[in-house]
């Protein structure tokens, strides 16, 4: 366990790797935001207790900003950060999915509090034996061989229902007390199969041995912003979970655990270059991460947590770095070009699996 000393009221200092250093609270006992100053400016530090939708809009750059820089281009990044063209379509699926991973991050990061914030929503298979659809109620309706319409509403039929059986059980009924069930007030609801999903992920990390041992004598979500020397520009990165012996942790939730896919997964969506620049701009201020651990948990088709580490760490430091000599070296011209340096017209080849 690292040492802790109390500095001032704002300020802590941990020691990383046998190196004491000083920890900021995000803000300080009058709740103003130790990270700026009297004039507003970023202060270069280390914090602990930023909101992440603070953290997300710091005026600093990102791992994931250079990662569409290296993964892509530099007119991929204008437009991503830059310009006000706006396509993004998010499915109720797709939100779903996101909110399971990231609650599941929560649980296994930052789990105290969790349930005093949120609370489990019912969803139809809680209660079975309740009726929820009009189909389901007419049905129901030509057993106890009550008329009504083929088209009779959920209203109608409810109706008829109550006054014919009042042993019958309405799942909307049921839902709206659970909602005011006196115990949930003041929380988020979160959707029963979300719910399960993101404790599922919680116990999965758990029960790897190793998982389980790395989320332990360190900081969750803990902060790092710092100006860049080669470049002179804000940078900030955000660890999931930074031991006191300098080893970083990193949980994703993936379709797959299986080594094969998570180091494809790992190469398109960049995290290689992620551990690089979470790296240098921790190495700026006096942090060197001695290791960077991927905890892979999948939920959706199994259950199941692995533990990788990736090589080539020399070869993503160097694509890091020239990625940021390239981003200032846009900003300072406005150019922001994509996949040939000057216009020009070049010859292809067709390749063979393609003839």
């Amino acid at each position: 366990m690292a040492a802790q000393t109390q500095v001032s009221s704002s300020m802590t200092s941990f020691r990383f790797s046998g190196c004491q250093l000083p920890v900021m609270k995000a803000y300080d006992d009058s709740g103003n935001p130790t990270w700026l100053d009297s004039n507003d400016e970023l202060v270069e530090g280390i914090y602990i207790g930023m909101e992440n939708e603070i953290y997300h809009a710091l005026p600093a750059y990102s791992s994931s900003q250079i990662k569409t820089l290296v993964k892509k281009s530099p007119a991929h990044f204008y437009r991503e950060y830059i310009s006000d063209v706006s396509r993004k379509r998010k499915s109720v699926q797709l939100q779903r999915t996101l909110d399971a991973g990231t609650y599941g991050h929560e649980l296994i990061l930052e789990p105290h509090g969790f349930y005093d914030r949120y609370y489990r929503d019912l969803v139809e298979a809680d209660v079975p034996e309740a009726l929820t659809t009009a189909p389901q109620m007419r049905k129901k309706c030509e057993e106890l061989g009550i008329p009504i319409p083929k088209s009779a509403d959920k209203a109608r039929c409810k109706k008829e229902l109550k006054a014919a059986d009042s042993s019958l059980v309405f799942f909307d009924e049921i839902k709206e007390a659970h909602v005011n069930d006196p115990k949930h007030q003041n929380k988020t609801a979160i959707d029963g199969i979300v719910y399960d999903d993101a404790h599922r992920v919680l116990e999965s990390c758990r029960n790897n041995r190793i998982a389980d041992a790395l989320v332990q004598n360190g900081l969750p979500e803990i902060s790092f912003i710092a100006k860049c020397p080669r470049t002179g520009m804000w940078l900030k990165c955000r660890f999931d979970w930074l031991r006191f012996d300098c080893i970083a942790v990193d949980v994703k939730t993936t379709a797959s655990t299986a080594p094969e896919a998570f180091a494809k997964q790992a190469g398109t969506l960049g995290y290689f270059i992620q551990e690089a620049f979470y790296r240098y701009v921790a190495a700026l201020l006096g942090v060197q991460v001695s290791s960077f651990i991927f905890l892979c948990v999948e939920y959706v088709d199994c259950d199941w947590c692995e533990v990788y580490e990736l090589d080539g760490k020399e070869e993503a430091m160097h694509k890091c770095l020239s990625a940021l000599d390239t981003l200032k070296h846009c900003l300072a011209t406005n150019e922001w070009r994509a996949y040939s340096q000057r216009d020009t017209i070049r010859t292809l080849s067709i390749p063979n699996f393609a003839r």
